[in-house]
Parts: structure tokens; C-alpha cells; sequence
């Protein structure tokens, strides 16, 4: 999280993300930034696994993809296994 002028800007970076995980997880710390929720909560949020404890889905507007970085999967290439490459996350 950083700020740039006058926007703050969340990054996040993983080998895939569920239907609006990114937003949710803009959201809850939009909410921990204004003082709805406290950083700690965000740990047992974590911890319940459950989503209904999480923050509110920020709107689609402003957020956008800014890269995609993509490893070279000959490197996850079992050397026994001529036929099929095994993708890792």
C-alpha cells in the first residue's frame, strides 16, 4: 500500500486470484483505513476463512491490471516426463 498523489495504491501479486478476491481484499483494507475495522481483524479474518467476516467488494472503478509477470515454465518440467509439464502455483 503506497500513496501516489492524491491515490493510494494497493498491489497485489499471487499465482491466481478467485472471482472478486482482489476487490474484497482492496475493500477490507479500504475499511481498515478509515477505521471500520482494525488491522488485527484482518489476521482472524484470515484465520475463519470465512467471507462473510471479510470488508465490503470495492467497485470495479479505478482498479485495473497493471502487469502480468509469467514464469518460465520449463523450469516446473518433471525431467522423467517427456509429455506433460506440471504448472505449480
Amino acid at each position: 500500500v503506497s500513496r501516489r498523489g492524491p491515490r493510494i495504491v494497493i498491489g497485489f501479486e499471487g499465482g491466481g486470484f478467485l472471482w472478486n478476491q482482489v476487490r474484497i481484499m482492496a475493500g477490507t483494507l479500504i475499511d481498515v483505513g478509515e477505521g471500520i475495522l482494525k488491522p488485527d481483524d484482518v489476521a482472524k479474518m484470515l484465520e475463519s476463512r470465512d467471507r462473510r467476516r471479510a470488508g465490503r467488494t470495492a467497485p470495479a472503478n479505478g482498479l485495473y491490471l497493471q502487469w502480468v509477470k509469467l514464469r518460465d515454465a520449463s523450469l516446473d518440467r518433471d525431467p522423467d516426463d517427456n509429455d506433460n509439464l506440471h504448472i505449480s502455483g
